[in-house]
């Protein structure tokens, strides 16, 4: 565990402070404040077992009540929109009706803990938190009557696999305890009367549904992935009729290259990735299939650029450090020398693609590094995500109605999920002028955001 400051708690847990805090001081109630901490179970323990978000009100006579109280986030829900944007946490505050309140979320060892059990745990850490002068002699502990359901389906040091659901939509998550709340993969599950694969139900909280369930490849829930397939629309010859050579740096989950081997059966894939565990998983639980169109290295992807001297028409760049504060990419990927070498790598007609998290301050940063390469690039941010994605050309775009003209034809020649929306995608896509300052390229700031993937 890292830590700038700890509190130790009776029954042996540990609270994880940031480092502006102390833990011999009332922590003042501040309009607006978003303070983010974790509980381990132990001081030596690196995965916590709960994160805790403190919230204090953006109204001014609120504030001056001097409330407090405590909101346990649902397991299950733990990603939803309302516990993970900066909106839907000010909706939980505001019906809440207290100045400032405690944001609970749970890991599944509290599976099956009433609320009742859990308000007597955590009480004592809640207690840490109170503002100056309350004088009540009880926290209040609230929730939320939406039910969600999650199960672990399969766990290897720091990584684990889940299945989540409400009853009707079921998903399969793959996640690192360093980062609980950034997922790293994710994909729709369906039921099915029979599969090959019986080893990929075992254990999912789905199987309600049927004997059986699947991954379903014919929809993509991160928005990011359906930005990335908008890269496709720059060049539509390539997308729907020629041999396109596809890289994909940061392979993950290898959710978007089984749905490229889907539905696009004239590309070629290379897909590279460090984590040669984190392959064995997702072949094993995410349903990538074994296709001779599909090449998986496992190779740190600076060795492997430096080394190729293969021409691609598509180039994604989606690599993340799991690790909270880290920008996506890690900065060492938009080095000039690396870019330059991606640069000769791509055909003339081509496009790298980089999926962006980050603050302003470092996307910025990633945007000037890239601008110094690569002379057009165009930006798409997502609706609801924190990502956004930049694609970047050797050649300008005449028209950017034409790239929503592709993606509609790409749309309409293939069987996928349609509420996918594609062309709606490419409506957002605006291009990063040369002489425009990189401040204003970020646009105004947005809080209806939830951290996503990579």
């Amino acid at each position: 565990m890292e830590h700038s400051a700890i509190i130790k708690l009776s029954n042996g847990w540990v609270i994880s402070l940031p480092g502006i805090l102390s833990q011999n001081s009332f922590i003042p109630l501040s309009h607006g404040q978003r303070l983010d901490m974790f509980i381990y179970e132990a001081i030596s323990e690196i995965s916590p077992i709960c994160q805790m978000k403190l919230m204090d009100s953006i109204g001014n006579e609120m504030l001056s009540q001097n409330s407090y109280g405590a909101f346990i986030i649902p397991l299950g829900l733990e990603n939803s929109w309302q516990y993970t944007t900066h909106e839907g946490q000010d909706e939980i505050l505001s019906q809440a009706e207290v100045s400032r309140l405690l944001l609970i979320s749970l890991s599944d060892l509290f599976s099956e803990e009433n609320i009742g059990a859990l308000q007597y745990q955590f009480t004592e850490a809640a207690l840490k938190f109170v503002p100056p002068l309350w004088l009540n002699s009880e926290i209040p502990f609230m929730t939320s009557e939406e039910t969600g359901e999650k199960s672990l389906v399969y766990r290897i040091h720091d990584m684990i696999v889940e299945d989540i659901g409400d009853g009707d939509t079921y998903k399969r998550q793959l996640i690192f305890l360093s980062n609980p709340k950034l997922i790293q993969s994710e994909i729709r599950l369906k039921c099915v009367e029979d599969s090959e694969n019986s080893l990929f139900s075992v254990g999912s909280c789905a199987v309600k549904w049927g004997n059986k369930i699947e991954p379903d490849y014919d929809f993509l829930t991160f928005e990011c992935q359906r930005a990335f397939l908008v890269s496709l629309a720059f060049n539509l010859s390539k997308a729907l009729n020629e041999i396109s050579r596809i890289l994909i740096l940061g392979a993950g989950g290898c959710v978007l290259p089984t749905f490229f081997l889907k539905h696009f059966p004239n590309f070629e894939i290379t897909a590279v990735d460090l984590n040669g565990e984190l392959i064995d998983v997702c072949k094993r639980f995410f349903g990538v299939p074994n296709d001779n169109r599909l090449q998986i290295i496992i190779q740190d992807a600076l060795n492997f650029v430096e080394a190729s001297n293969n021409i691609y028409d598509l180039i994604l760049l989606d690599i993340c450090i799991a690790l909270p504060g880290e920008p996506t990419p890690p900065m060492i990927f938009v080095d000039q020398s690396f870019l330059q070498k991606l640069y000769s790598l791509i055909s003339d007609s081509g496009v790298l693609s980089i999926n962006l998290i980050g603050n302003d301050g470092q996307i910025k940063k990633i945007i000037e590094c890239v601008s110094l390469v690569f002379p057009y690039i165009y930006r798409n941010k997502c609706k609801e995500d924190s990502n956004q994605v930049i694609y970047c050309l050797k050649h300008e775009v005449d028209e950017l109605k034409n790239i929503e003209k592709n993606m509609s034809e790409i749309e309409r020649s293939k069987n996928w999920d349609l509420t996918m929306a594609l062309a709606e995608y490419s409506t957002s896509i605006r291009k990063i002028e040369a002489t425009d300052k990189v401040e204003k390229l970020l646009g105004p700031k947005s809080t209806k955001k939830k951290k996503r993937k990579k």
